[in-house]
């Protein structure tokens, strides 16, 4: 298992390690390509903010789960990972209820900004897309226990969920299906490392798929005191201004890139309410990375929405 012992975050990814014993246990089941480094420094910086309450921590970096599933099965369980970061999810599409929500949306929205993988050769078919009927013709490729299943399901879309995140790039690659979909912010990094085994595959630069996609810190059920840490550390974060500092930091290049694509195609979160913020574009519609937030309350999703 690699594993990686933290305290505090420093460039790169490098944290100091602490000695002491009796330190709060965080282990962080770490996300995909292009995501480790923001969640986990900002978990660090939430934990930071909280340590006169709370006191130390060590903070360890778990990448090693396999499959959405299994690892949301051991972060019930709470002993080899207990807290990870995820959409939001509504009871009904929750096979795991009673993990805690830490009610703060850490992505401003962001992850709900997708781009499409696809084989080069296929670029002169997606360039014809300009609606949710158009793309509706292709199959997307998404990991088996994602939400955004259901999300493009409720929107007519064709999806294939039957492998891992970990095999999707080859079952692309030999035809399983049209495209892949994956978070603006994320997909480059994910592309690029996987460039020598799967070369033909290139991102589709016109298409910008948006659907209301909240993301938060989920918690085991056997660490209560660590989700009201974390909430308190980011609502800290969020009143001195460094939560949306770091925010635009990380990721102001990005946003600014989201406002270069041609074609926007928007969808429907059924579980997320239609007065919510999350609803609209709002990195589109406020995109200076000097700028304020877009948004700063929290925002739960709601029940399943026509």
């Amino acid at each position: 298992m690699l594993s990686i012992l933290i305290r505090s975050f420093a460039a790169c990814l490098l944290f100091a390690i602490p000695t002491a014993n009796g330190k709060d246990l965080v282990k962080f089941w770490v996300g995909g390509p292009g995501r480790d480094a923001y969640d986990a420094q900002l978990l660090a910086m939430a934990l930071d903010e909280t340590i006169e309450e709370y006191g130390e921590y060590q903070l360890e970096l778990v990448d090693d789960v396999q499959g959405v599933n299994r690892g949301r099965r051991l972060l019930g369980e709470g002993i080899v990972v207990n807290i990870y970061v995820s959409a939001s999810r509504p009871d009904n599409q929750n096979m795991y209820t009673h993990l805690l929500e830490v009610d703060f949306p850490i992505l401003q929205g962001l992850l709900g900004y997708r781009r499409l993988a696809i084989l080069k050769s296929r670029q002169n078919d997606f360039s014809s897309v300009n609606s949710v009927a158009g793309l509706s013709r292709f199959v997307a490729g998404q990991g088996r226990g994602w939400l955004d299943v259901a999300i493009l399901q409720h929107n007519g879309i064709q999806v294939n969920a039957s492998g891992e995140y970990k095999n999707l790039f080859e079952m692309l690659d030999r035809g399983r299906f049209d495209y892949l979909l994956l978070g603006a912010h994320e997909i480059v990094q994910a592309v690029e490392a996987q460039k020598d085994l799967h070369p033909n595959i290139v991102i589709d630069q016109d298409l910008l798929l948006y659907y209301p996609f909240p993301v938060v810190y989920q918690v085991s059920p056997t660490y209560p005191e660590l989700a009201k840490r974390v909430m308190k550390g980011l609502k800290k974060l969020e009143a001195n201004g460094r939560f949306d500092q770091f925010f635009r930091q990380q990721f102001a290049t990005v946003i600014s890139e989201l406002q270069q694509h041609k074609k926007l195609i928007l969808l429907r979160n059924p579980y997320v309410a239609k007065t919510s913020p999350l609803a609209r574009p709002h990195l589109l519609l406020n995109s200076s990375p000097a700028g304020p937030a877009p948004f700063a309350t929290h925002h739960r999703t709601g029940t399943l929405a026509e």
